[in-house]
């Protein structure tokens, strides 16, 4: 298990899905997962957190927030009733192979800051016109996915770059405060 774990708030995971499937007006499964990943390493990269706190794991196609996930497949061992009852209510998830995904309703924007809103958007400019093929390229070259054994959690350390001048001092701080942080 990494050294970084957080607690996803199940109500904002399933308000990111439906803000991203409202914004794409129909998207599949894969784009949606793949623009979370984007999403939550630039925010944990520009303001030292993630914008879900997801646990990612590292599948054949690229990185996976695994909750996400579970609430669209809607994988009743996996969400409370609630969250169910909520994403049937939110989200029609087509039958079809690429199970396409759109938004019942307008995302409630209440659960995201300013920044989350500015990251989700770029996820989606950066996603929305790449295929499933570039898609998983481009996240098989990040350093999370290939450290991270198959079916595995990725480590939110290895989503900071490199280059980012407060690396370490942001690693230092979820270390000690991913537990406890509320999103």
């Amino acid at each position: 298990m990494p050294n970084i774990a957080f607690k996803v708030n199940p109500d904002k995971a399933l308000e990111a899905i439906v803000y991203i499937a409202h914004k794409l007006g129909c998207v599949d499964k894969y784009h949606v997962v793949k623009t979370m990943f984007f999403a939550d390493k630039e925010h944990l990269n520009r303001y030292a957190r993630p914008i879900l706190g997801d646990t990612y794991i590292r599948m054949r196609n690229g990185p996976v927030p695994s909750y996400v996930l579970d609430i669209i497949n809607l994988k009743e061992d996996k969400i409370s009733f609630d969250v169910f009852v909520k994403a049937k209510a939110a989200l029609e998830v087509g039958s079809d192979k690429k199970q396409t995904i759109t938004a019942r309703r307008e995302p409630d924007l209440s659960f995201f800051s300013d920044t989350d809103l500015e990251c989700l958007d770029n996820a989606i400019k950066f996603c929305k016109d790449k295929n499933f093929d570039d898609l998983k390229e481009i996240t098989h070259e990040e350093k999370a996915w290939k450290k991270a054994s198959i079916n595995g959690c990725m480590d939110y350390e290895l989503f900071l770059d490199d280059d980012n001048p407060y690396k370490e001092e942001i690693i230092q701080d979820l270390k000690e405060d991913s537990l406890w942080m509320a999103f």
